[in-house]
């Protein structure tokens, strides 16, 4: 945003792989006063100075038809991948278009790979995937290290009375240990996200603690997103869909109900938390 702001008249183009993601950047750039815009092929954007562009647009021809446009009228500054971790994410069927993201160098501009959980043991597979090498990139790493976060994991007894999987979210103790933790972190007007792993177990918590649900199958996404972020002690219920780069500065508590698909993901997710740095 930084870059865009100092210099208007070019474009910077950033690949965002979440609707929830892209939502808040379109937010923060209209506070900030800076032309954004998502991408749609019917009006292309020639006159903003971000726009917003999803993995599977990123590669089409009418996409890159537009790269070249800008660089051949000199607009074009960079691009940008969010989250570019999620190009090493092999799961079966899981957005193939992730991994063609490489084809982007051919627009000759400067390309910037911003990610939060890449480990180390993993970059040169990452610039493997980019079509790119080590001695070609300018590393900048932070350390990740949050002091105000505190982690802790709690597994209480639930009997074997639930015949299905993720039935036992639904134990009384659960609950009540989910509304124990909302109840505080009202007290400190703070929102709270519940955690779980398919839709079913996320539509479960929602209608247990009386929330909204927030997953691939929700119809209105958007609303679902913007109603909890105008509510200063919010809740929702939610998949890693909300996983990633959704900077909602006051949640106090993040609960993982079963264990997350991977570390990055619970890295990702329990990195919601605090970011006002409370």
């Amino acid at each position: 945003m930084l870059p865009a702001w100092i210099s208007p008249r070019g474009v910077t183009v950033v690949v965002v792989p979440l609707i929830a993601l892209r939502g808040d950047m379109v937010h923060r750039c209209r506070q900030l006063g800076i032309s954004c815009v998502a991408w749609e092929s019917r009006r292309p954007a020639d006159q903003a100075s971000i726009v917003l562009v999803t993995p599977e647009s990123a590669i089409t021809e009418d996409f890159m038809t537009f790269l070249n446009r800008q660089r051949l009228c000199h607009r074009l500054d960079r691009i940008v991948i969010d989250e570019c971790h999620v190009v090493l994410n092999d799961q079966t069927n899981f957005r193939p278009a992730m991994a063609q993201l490489g084809r982007l160098l051919v627009a000759q501009a400067q390309m910037i790979y911003l990610t939060a959980t890449l480990p180390p043991t993993a970059e040169n597979q990452l610039f493997q995937r980019l079509r790119t090498s080590r001695e070609k990139v300018h590393l900048f790493r932070s350390r990740t290290h949050r002091m105000n976060v505190a982690y802790r994991l709690w597994q209480p007894t639930v009997p074997n009375q639930y015949a299905n999987s993720y039935d036992w979210v639904e134990d009384p103790n659960i609950v009540r240990f989910i509304r124990d933790r909302i109840t505080r972190a009202r007290a400190q007007a703070g929102r709270v996200v519940i955690y779980g792993l398919t839709t079913k177990t996320v539509d479960k918590l929602a209608k247990l603690v009386e929330c909204e649900a927030y997953h691939g199958h929700t119809i209105e996404r958007h609303g679902v997103l913007a109603r909890f972020q105008a509510d200063a002690t919010g809740v929702v219920a939610a998949t890693s869909a909300l996983g990633m780069g959704v900077d909602i500065p006051n949640i106090r508590s993040i609960i993982h109900i079963g264990l997350p698909r991977s570390l990055l993901d619970y890295a990702q997710e329990s990195g919601r938390a605090g970011r006002d740095g409370l």
